[in-house]
């Protein structure tokens, strides 16, 4: 008597999340001792591909690394657009199961603006009519600044956070100190609360090392290919960008 055919492969989970939320997937078909191993791909605005290799789903959002040598060192994604992302669950004896997931940078409703009067800075303003937390995030250092931060506000404002990435002030001799300025012009907006000062970590700088102590500091969200130039520190970027969500008492991610 032939043996039954093996049952196929159904990933499930949910299709539609935040960019920095965990993939909380499972597999049908597979059987409870099966080993699963996990891929994951996607592409960025410039059109270079990212891939994660992991053995638990939720662990593909610290994986992800440049696919080719000539990709760039953090994954171009300022666009806000939403990012799809392949997810392949391959078993040990030749099944295999692929979907597709849906993971925005920015969720509907956020609204965003851009400073230009003295002040080079964008504003994420959540969808909804209160906010729980006002912040300031200060990326006048370096371009790496510039990209955790123009990532991380986004996804804070789809939290509740009100949110503002301050870039450069420009400048005219005797202008008003631009931190100062922001934190001025922020009181206007209403619903704003006392802003937090949050400094924005490169995340291919000597300060990205000490991102696992978060403090005052935000780093690039989990889910962000980079190319890594340190052992586990997507995995700190991902410890530290959970103490900072709770630490603005917003909604940890899923």
């Amino acid at each position: 008597m032939a043996s039954p055919e093996p049952s196929s492969l159904e990933i499930r989970g949910p299709a539609i999340g935040l960019l920095d939320d965990r993939f909380a997937l499972r597999v049908r078909g597979a059987g409870p001792d099966a080993e699963i191993t996990w891929r994951g791909r996607y592409r960025d605005d410039d059109g270079r591909v990212w891939r994660a290799v992991a053995w638990r789903p939720e662990d593909l959002t610290t994986r992800w690394l440049p696919a080719k040598d000539g990709t760039g060192d953090v994954a171009a994604l300022r666009s806000l657009r939403p990012v799809g992302i392949d997810v392949r669950a391959e078993a040990e004896d030749g099944r295999s199961a692929a979907r597709t997931f849906t993971r925005h940078v920015a969720a509907d409703g956020v609204r965003t603006r851009r400073w230009r009067d003295g002040l080079a800075a964008t504003l994420h303003v959540p969808a909804g009519p209160a906010f729980c937390a006002t912040v300031i995030l200060d990326a006048t250092g370096t371009e790496g600044q510039v990209t955790a931060a123009l990532l991380a506000a986004p996804l804070l404002a789809s939290r509740g956070v009100l949110a503002l990435v301050l870039i450069h002030a420009r400048g005219r001799p005797g202008a008003a100190d631009p931190l100062a300025l922001a934190q001025e012009r922020l009181t206007a907006v209403p619903g704003s609360t006392p802003a937090i000062v949050l400094a924005g970590l490169d995340p291919l700088g000597e300060a990205e090392a000490d991102a696992e102590a978060g403090g005052d500091a935000v780093v690039l969200p989990p889910n962000v290919g980079v190319r890594e130039v340190r052992e586990g520190a997507a995995a700190a970027r991902a410890a530290a960008w959970d103490a900072l969500l709770a630490r603005l008492g917003v909604v940890p991610r899923s």
